[in-house]
């Protein structure tokens, strides 16, 4: 079976290196942005990833890096990060978070099945309020990809 892979690398952010640890800077962000307009609990249960692909579609996963989830605070500091195994997945995410907005990086590398199937790079980045009296829940980050071709 052949594949094409058409992964233009883009610098999806871009990290500031400090003295004690690496902040991102979501303003130099590139890729869909997806604002949740419903403020989210700050304490979080489990984080749950449902991604929707045009049909005839797959999450691509044998490659290097792999899909991911990386997940941010207001400040850009990373709080965690999940290698994707399947288009919907849950990861267990007990904590409460302390700023006021959570990003979560949605890095996605899929292709159109078949003999020739043309493979693809999605960046999307979830901006998500937080309100610190609500009580914990999941939370969850849903994203259909348009076919593109």
């Amino acid at each position: 079976m052949r594949r094409y892979f058409l992964f233009v690398i883009l610098l999806t952010c871009v990290t500031v290196v400090g003295a004690e640890e690496r902040v991102t800077d979501f303003n130099k962000w590139n890729g869909t942005k997806v604002k949740i307009s419903q403020p989210q609990a700050a304490r979080i249960n489990q984080i749950i990833v449902d991604v929707k692909f045009p049909p005839q579609h797959e999450l691509l996963t044998d490659v290097t890096p792999k899909p991911h989830l990386r997940l941010y605070n207001s400040a850009g500091k990373q709080l965690a990060a999940f290698d994707l195994t399947g288009p919907s997945q849950k990861f267990k995410f007990k904590r409460q978070i302390k700023s006021d907005k959570l990003f979560a990086e949605l890095t996605l590398f899929y292709c159109k099945t078949g003999d020739q199937g043309l493979c693809l790079m999605k960046n999307v980045l979830f901006e998500v309020s937080l309100d610190k009296k609500l009580p914990q829940q999941d939370l969850t980050l849903n994203f259909e990809v348009k076919d593109e071709y």
